[in-house]
């Protein structure tokens, strides 16, 4: 009798194990209220620092005219890093920095400038996907082109030979880019 009671218990907590495994986020219950993700967090941070604490404020006429040429700029900019990634992948090259170690390294890519090429790329269509966003003034297009610098902003960190040109070409940029986030319509 005991163990026909436990045989019960047992099928019990497995039904109950399989309806929490059915419902992983627990939509059964209640949802009081979303949590904000790492991307809010980190906007909400470099906000603070970037537009409430910031020192100093762009000009509204400044700021507008910022947000009317952001779409170009990001065509631009995609154009420019895309042809440059292009020529780069496209065999030995003696323009710029490749120049050096190219000589050195026989005229190939090392790991390093492989995977910051393959992360460039995917920053490029993240951005080039923000496009329509900055033509309609939208949030949406604003936070693509702040999810493509952090993308650039990741692989120039680790895999470039200049870092620090990466974040302070990229805090330059988001110090602009925050100043006129709220010209984005939500």
């Amino acid at each position: 009798m005991t163990k026909k009671m436990n045989h019960m218990e047992h099928e019990k907590s497995d039904a109950e194990a399989s309806k929490k495994s059915a419902d992983p986020v627990g939509a059964n219950e209640q949802k009081t209220g979303s949590e904000p993700t790492f991307l809010d967090q980190v906007e909400s941070a470099l906000d603070g620092y970037l537009v409430k604490k910031a020192p100093f404020r762009i000009p509204a006429d400044v700021a507008d005219l910022v947000v009317k040429l952001a779409p170009y700029a990001v065509m631009v900019w995609a154009v420019v890093l895309g042809r440059g990634i292009l020529f780069a992948l496209s065999g030995p090259t003696w323009v710029g920095s490749f120049h050096v170690r190219r000589l050195f390294l026989g005229g190939y890519f090392t790991v390093a400038e492989s995977l910051l090429s393959i992360i460039l790329i995917i920053s490029v269509l993240i951005a080039l996907s923000a496009v329509s966003g900055l033509f309609g003034q939208t949030r949406r297009g604003w936070r693509l082109v702040f999810v493509a610098t952090l993308v650039a902003l990741s692989g120039g960190v680790f895999f470039s030979p200049n870092p620090l040109g990466w974040i302070f070409g990229t805090a330059l940029f988001w110090y602009v880019s925050f100043q006129v986030r709220d010209r984005y319509r939500k």
